[in-house]
């Protein structure tokens, strides 16, 4: 049993390192191959670069259904924190941010400031956040830079990526 569950998932992992790539990249090596998906699949936050239309920057988001029409996740006020700190995102240069929320291409934001939200004792009702939301389309660009874990220093290197035209990163969004 373990040995089909185990050719199955590595076929499972070949189909999806070759599904997207030209028929030149897939006759690489299955090592590169393997490390890519190992990669794409594995724990840790993602490094989100995004851009918006304004600055936002110091506003709580929550996630939009694909018609922005409703609110269908928000964050409770003790999840706004990352590495201890309020989770407002890092400034990076030409007006791109780095997330450190999980914020997603389908954010709004509200106008309750990371500090102002962290001091509530529970999350506003949906019809409070709904409310609240300053803007339903604010997001530019978005852009999956990878694992956060993978960078040294991740705010120049991060500038570096955008410097780059984002050469690299993955399920880029452009409006």
């Amino acid at each position: 049993m373990k040995k089909i569950w185990l050719t199955t998932i590595t076929a499972l992992f070949m189909a999806l390192s070759t599904g997207c790539k030209s028929s030149e990249n897939r006759s690489k090596n299955n090592e590169a191959s393997m490390t890519s998906i190992s990669m794409r699949f594995a724990p840790g936050p993602k490094a989100i670069v995004y851009k918006t239309v304004k600055n936002y920057a110091k506003f709580v988001p929550v996630t939009l259904d694909e018609t922005r029409t409703r609110i269908i996740s928000y964050p409770a006020p003790t999840d706004i924190y990352y590495e201890g700190k309020l989770a407002v995102p890092t400034q990076l240069n030409n007006g791109y941010w780095l997330d450190n929320r999980g914020i997603g291409p389908n954010a709004a934001f509200t106008d309750y400031t990371y500090e102002e939200y962290s001091k509530l004792k529970e999350a506003p009702s949906l019809e409070i956040l709904e409310k609240r939301i300053i803007d339903r389309n604010p997001i530019t660009e978005y852009w999956n830079c990878g694992l956060r874990a993978s960078y040294t220093d991740e705010v120049s290197q991060l500038n570096e990526v955008i410097k780059s035209g984002f050469k690299g990163a993955k399920n880029g969004l452009k409006k």
